[in-house]
């Protein structure tokens, strides 16, 4: 027993006396790097043996499994952590304390009124903006309480159907539970609730603005890091001192996209011809041709192909497809994924009646939520669909329109 806790205490002996030390740099340079706290936890290595070692592990709210290994992952000679990364050995405390040592700079006369100026203008702009929460939150509470009333009062005006569709999704809750038949109600019928807001304070009339801000590629407003020369007047560069403080965390420059889910995802829009023969009385019908870049499966909520089947074009209580009259019949397919819509080239049109219709140009709008856009496909060019084409012609689009629908505040 005594022989083997010698041999124990003459393997601890061989490890570097230094090597304690190396971890005490490692630990001082991580308080240095993040501000006096420390991700990590860095101990001599178990099998030290005459030459240094360190391992290092993250703490556990980092990585909570790192703190069950046996033995740690990553692990370095001391002489090289010192050379490699912290930075040919010289001290973290050393650079921490010859830091602190510093002098400050003496203020001269006007910056010491610029700082002063400045300290009044930020505290005018906290109280602002304490007083811009306390007003959104008032407005958000009576809000909550007019939509409460006005969802109270449109159940009661629209009991009929809204009890109908109640009655069908509890049904079908068990294989469907997020089954909302309101969500297809067409726009005269939906309810729409108060949004509510309040617009922050001064960042909305701030002068020269749009000198002070550029437009990236993500359509997102930011203020540059560097001050542009276009800002040029006493007022663009208090804007942009405002705005580059970071206390507005410029939120009050997004953009809100304009479009939303309630809104169509497909829009057909056509005029049809002036002529006699032109207009008719019966349902026209549309088919849209898949595009080659959609490869993925496209089904409406009846399980059949989007590019098999005919779309009816009809507006209920309306007399369509009138002499020099534009036509708009929009279809929400909340179960339809916008990239089946995209690169659109092709749509047929259909006419079961047999009577015939002719349209000068027919167009095709997606609105793209997710990329905040509205894309035209243009079917420019007039066109006839009767018996003597088999009742329906396949239409090659002519142009593409992408229209940004990003509203900048």
């Amino acid at each position: 027993m005594k022989l083997n806790f010698f041999l124990l205490a003459s393997a601890s002996a061989a490890c570097p006396s230094d090597c304690q030390d190396v971890v005490d740099e490692i630990d001082a340079w991580q308080d240095y790097l993040q501000d006096g706290s420390n991700n990590l936890q860095c101990n001599v290595a178990e099998d030290c043996d005459e030459v240094c070692m360190i391992e290092c592990r993250p703490v556990y709210g980092k990585c909570p499994a790192a703190a069950s290994l046996e033995k740690a992952l990553w692990s370095e000679k001391g002489k090289k952590i010192m050379k490699k990364y912290v930075k040919d050995g010289e001290g973290a405390r050393k650079r921490r304390n010859a830091e602190s040592d510093k002098k400050p700079n003496k203020q001269t006369k006007a910056e010491r009124r610029e700082a002063k100026e400045w300290r009044m203008f930020m505290s005018e702009e906290r109280r602002l903006a304490r007083q811009f929460q306390k007003r959104k939150e008032e407005r958000r509470v009576k809000t909550e309480r007019s939509n409460k009333r006005k969802r109270r009062n449109w159940e009661n005006d629209n009991k009929n159907f809204v009890k109908f569709y109640a009655s069908i999704e509890e049904a079908y809750k068990s294989i469907c539970p997020d089954l909302n038949l309101e969500r297809d109600l067409g726009s005269e019928h939906r309810y729409r609730p108060n949004l509510g807001g309040v617009l922050p304070p001064r960042t909305l009339s701030l002068p020269h603005l749009d000198d002070c801000v550029t437009l990236n590629s993500n359509n997102r407003l930011c203020v540059p890091k560097t001050r542009p020369s276009a800002c040029s007047s006493e007022e663009a560069q208090l804007t942009y001192k405002k705005l580059s403080t970071n206390f507005y965390e410029i939120t009050a420059c997004e953009p809100v996209c304009k479009i939303d889910a309630s809104q169509p995802l497909l829009s057909i829009k056509a005029l049809t011809g002036p002529g006699e023969h032109d207009d008719s009385n019966d349902d026209k019908f549309f088919r849209l041709v898949k595009p080659e870049s959609v490869v993925q499966e496209c089904l409406f909520y009846d399980g059949r192909s989007m590019f098999e089947k005919w779309i009816e074009m009809d507006r209920q209580n309306h007399d369509d497809f009138e002499n020099n009259q534009i036509e708009l019949f929009e279809y929400n397919w909340p179960e339809v994924d916008v990239n089946c819509l995209k690169d659109m080239n092709e749509i047929t049109i259909g006419d079961q009646s047999g009577n015939g219709w002719r349209a000068m140009w027919l167009h095709v709008i997606v609105n793209d939520v997710e990329n905040c856009q509205t894309v035209t496909y243009e079917f420019d060019g007039s066109f006839w669909v009767d018996h003597d084409d088999a009742n329906e012609v396949t239409r090659t689009r002519t142009n593409t329109t992408i229209e940004d629908q990003w509203e900048h505040l």
